[in-house]
């Protein structure tokens, strides 16, 4: 994406930055974008006007039933910066414009009228994205929901969108919250005549493929967020998950055996009594399930059982070399478990293979208890995990919890965070005793000087500080561009000014 440096550019740049796609991680970097679009509809009103795929993201119904009384055919051609029909526009718009909230659905009719296809998808490396992932939002990308999603997803359910997308499944089961997309095709396909879909117990309509079957996968999901009310959804419409012949799973995922007592046994494992009863009234195997092996020394964690942690310890020490369980006590912040385990012998800098440390995975699951506990004993603040190559302060900044943010910026070092981040004392802190860093270059040659928070008076903060410890305001990163050109492209026309006057 280049900055806008003329009027073509200028609309590429507010399409591209009002909209999300899969090239956008984190919700930092959504409210990133979402701020640059406001500022460069405020610097060019104009913009609402440009073409059709403008005014629909706009929400300029107007302007929008001007063009397509003009020219219906128009509300399935594709184009703009991105190549999209105007309901893809629409759909994956994330600009908190007022008008573009409130007008969604007046316009997404307006389109589907003049025929805008309700299947309207783009290619997301071998993945589907539809209008429906659009709404939806979530993934791995972490984008908000559509504000008017449930509205905007019976509408193109209405219109023919196909009810069975499985990539809304995968994309929204990162958070767990599938019940409210869930229910409204579940209404749909039975009122459409389709509810002998729903009969076959496996649900394969909802197939994951290597994840398993959609019954096998939603129970799943129900049992690692703990959540009765999809779990008795599911179980009340006649989801069992029976064993079926074994999948081929891709590399990064786990096995699941298909069947209500292997979710009991999960959810027991997990400390979940009430989930593990529920499964027993819809058929699971009744009476006292045995854990064994680290399943048995997990549960007997979860419940602080001394004796039978240390009677397992006894036969099986190795336990404390892995990290499955300190894991689990982070993301279920439980630092009572957490102190456990350290007291017992677990490493404080335990990793899995790739890098990842249990502070990680409190940072990106909110878990403060964890956290301060695992500060509080001296736990390296900076270790960067392979996969992504961050540090625990990268991802509380991705899911963007400002309160796990607040807490570990105190320590860290890192620099590109602290800047985004917007904690300009603490990045003083570090600069003074390294002013080395602030001259940093990344593998993308992108410098901390692109690294800057959302307000603009803190972000020129923040320049000023790199600037004076030595920062290169002209270098340029593999796209021959600088930070001054990313600044503009940002709507952050004082920055860019200052940056360019260096």
């Amino acid at each position: 994406m280049t900055a806008p440096n003329n009027q073509s550019e200028l609309i590429s740049t507010f399409l591209e930055v009002a909209c999300w796609d899969h090239h956008v991680h984190g919700k930092g970097d959504h409210r990133m974008y979402d701020r640059a679009a406001q500022r460069l509809l405020a610097q060019h009103p104009e913009i609402a006007r440009d073409s059709l795929y403008t005014a629909v993201v706009c929400g300029d119904v107007e302007e929008v039933e001007r063009l397509l009384a003009e020219r219906p055919e128009a509300a399935n051609e594709p184009g703009g910066a991105r190549g999209w029909p105007p309901l893809l526009y629409l759909c994956y718009a994330r600009f908190s414009h007022q008008p573009t909230i409130d007008n969604a659905l007046t316009i997404a009719r307006a389109l589907l009228d003049r025929g805008a296809d309700p299947n309207a998808y783009y290619m997301a490396y071998n993945s589907t994205y539809s209008a429906l992932v659009g709404v939806a939002g979530e993934g791995e990308q972490d984008s908000p929901r559509q504000p008017q999603a449930k509205a905007l997803f019976q509408l193109l359910l209405e219109r023919g969108a196909n009810p069975f997308d499985i990539q809304v499944l995968y994309n929204t089961h990162f958070s767990g919250e599938v019940l409210w997309w869930l229910e409204l095709i579940y209404a749909h396909t039975v009122k459409s005549g389709r509810k002998a879909e729903w009969d076959d117990p496996n649900w394969r309509m909802l197939d994951m493929g290597g994840y398993g079957s959609g019954a096998q996968f939603l129970l799943n999901l129900a049992v690692q967020k703990n959540n009765l009310e999809l779990a008795q959804w599911c179980l009340s419409r006649g989801a069992c998950a029976q064993p079926q012949s074994q999948p081929i799973l891709p590399k990064h995922a786990k096995a699941k055996t298909a069947d209500l007592t292997a979710l009991r046994r999960e959810a027991l494992r997990l400390g979940f009594d009430e989930m593990a009863h529920l499964f027993v009234h819809y058929g699971a195997e009744p009476g006292e399930l045995v854990l064994e092996g680290e399943e048995m020394f997990a549960g007997a964690c979860f419940r602080l059982d001394r004796g039978v942690v240390a009677s397992e310890l006894a036969k099986h020490p190795e336990y404390l070399e892995s990290p499955n369980v300190i894991f689990a006590a982070a993301r279920r912040d439980r630092a009572d478990v957490a102190a456990l385990l350290l007291d017992l012998g677990v490493s404080i800098e335990i990793q899995d293979r790739t890098g990842k440390r249990t502070l990680h995975e409190a940072a990106v699951n909110n878990a403060l208890q964890v956290a301060t506990l695992l500060i509080e004993r001296g736990a390296e603040i900076d270790p960067i995990e392979a996969i992504h190559n961050a540090t625990p302060l990268g991802w509380a900044a991705h899911a963007d919890h400002r309160e796990m943010m607040d807490l570990l910026s105190r320590s860290s070092r890192n620099i590109w965070n602290l800047a985004f981040g917007g904690y300009v004392d603490r990045l003083r802190e570090v600069l003074r005793a390294e002013p080395e860093l602030a001259k940093s270059v990344d593998k993308k040659e992108i410098t901390p000087l692109w690294w800057l928070p959302d307000p603009e008076t803190k972000a020129l903060e923040v320049v000023e500080l790199f600037l004076a410890h030595g920062a290169d305001p002209s270098f340029r990163n593999t796209g021959g561009r600088t930070a001054a050109d990313w600044a503009r492209k940002r709507g952050m026309l004082q920055v860019a000014e200052r940056l360019e006057g260096s």
